[in-house]
């Protein structure tokens, strides 16, 4: 295995530069296809989504997958709030002015299938009336095909205490200290 190295350097920027999209903001490493081989989640949160038109700064996310000679764009997976797997699963919110999807990332296999999944900050989230009241959104890792946005969850303070069940408790902990950790809002105080 060759791991980082500093010949024969490898710039890593978004395939469509403009300017002030903040790529490299934040960053994440876990294995998200199961392979053995950490990859690499890269925050955008201030990129114009996917079309890089409008919403402005509504923020993205790209997956580069490891391999046997590093991180390689082979297998790209590009992320925002409007992405989707195909026949009809989508993420459980859209795009939207100023959200700064991406600013914090944080990985952990939080379902214990082996495959590590994907806490991506929502810091600006504006939900109902309440301006940047921030979210997170989780999308899970799947061995042998990477993360997707099947099964992804929405938190917002609001639904964390509720939500526990559905992650299991040690699950919920674990997500709480590492967003936390990562610079997100503290919403295990709510």
């Amino acid at each position: 295995a060759v791991g980082l190295r500093t010949d024969n350097e490898t710039l890593i920027t978004p395939e469509v530069l403009q300017p002030n999209q903040w790529f490299g903001y934040s960053m994440a490493a876990g294995d998200f296809n199961s392979d053995g081989r950490d990859d690499l989640a890269i925050g955008g949160p201030a990129c114009d989504a996917f079309s890089f038109q409008q919403p402005e700064d509504s923020g993205s996310v790209w997956i580069l997958y490891g391999s046997a000679t590093g991180i390689t764009a082979t297998g790209l997976r590009y992320l925002d709030q409007d992405s989707s797997d195909g026949g009809g699963v989508e993420m459980l919110n859209s795009c939207e002015v100023s959200d700064f999807f991406g600013q914090s990332l944080a990985a952990g296999d939080w379902n214990g299938d082996f495959a590590a999944d994907l806490a991506i900050g929502v810091a600006s989230e504006t939900l109902g009336t309440t301006n940047n009241a921030g979210a997170v959104q989780v999308v899970y890792g799947f061995p042998g095909v990477g993360l997707r946005v099947a099964g992804n969850q929405f938190w917002r303070e609001s639904n964390v205490a509720t939500g526990v069940a559905a992650l299991g408790v040690a699950g919920a902990i674990d997500l709480l200290a590492r967003l936390s950790l990562a610079g997100v809002a503290d919403v295990a105080e709510a």
